[in-house]
């Protein structure tokens, strides 16, 4: 009776042994193929979530904008320097007499009002006094000799007068000439002196204060 009590357990034992034996390898391939594709799937979802490489190099239209005004800006530049050295060119170097003056004919029939006055004030005092005056030292490549408005013969010298109008001393252009002119007369000890619109009803007195600097008398009456 024992024995055939053992044998029922040895056979029940090695029918839970031959179950787990098929069960196993099933449930751990299914495990596997699940585990795997989970696996896969969660790995293509990354993929497909990654941004694409050549949109994060595209250059937004504000940058490309902004981009065309700098080279617009630096092409304007060179323009202006080409310019402004056409018109640093001159024949001081050049000219044997540089400090020579002339007066420029051509140009007497331009005078302005406030040219007008001084040539008014100048004539009452005694000093010699041309208008139009250009150096054989100072001529721009482009443009010709340099002009200044009015030259006085003084005591001490040549003495200079500019008077800058608005309209025709406003440009960019004229701005450089006036600023080689100062130049000119710095370099070669020559005084002058610019009037502009704030002197224009203060003409009298202005050319009064310049006379008397040299001790130049009024012409009698």
């Amino acid at each position: 009776m024992i024995g055939w009590v053992i044998l029922l357990v040895i056979c029940v034992i090695g029918l839970i042994l031959l179950s787990c034996s098929d069960s196993g390898p099933s449930s751990l391939n299914k495990l596997s193929s699940s585990s795997g594709s989970s696996t896969f799937n969660s790995s293509a979802n990354t993929v497909s979530d990654l941004p694409v490489a050549e949109s994060s190099q595209q250059i937004p239209a504000s940058d490309i904008v902004a981009n065309n005004i700098n080279k617009a800006i630096q092409k304007a530049d060179i323009e202006m320097a080409k310019k402004q050295k056409s018109y640093i060119k001159n024949v001081a170097s050049s000219a044997e007499r540089p400090l020579d003056w002339f007066v420029v004919r051509r140009a007497q029939d331009q005078i302005s009002e406030a040219e007008k006055l001084i040539s008014a004030e100048l004539s009452r005092y005694k000093v010699d006094w041309y208008r139009e005056i250009a150096f054989e030292g100072l001529k721009f490549s482009d443009y010709g000799y340099a002009r200044y408005d009015f030259l006085i013969v003084t005591p001490k010298g040549i003495h200079l007068i500019e008077y800058d109008g608005k309209s025709s001393h406003s440009t960019h252009e004229q701005k450089l000439k006036d600023t080689l002119k100062d130049k000119f007369c710095k370099n070669n000890g020559i005084p002058l002196t610019r009037y502009s619109s704030k002197h224009y009803y203060h003409i009298p007195y202005e050319i009064s204060k310049l006379m008397n600097e040299y001790g130049i008398k009024k012409k009698e009456k």
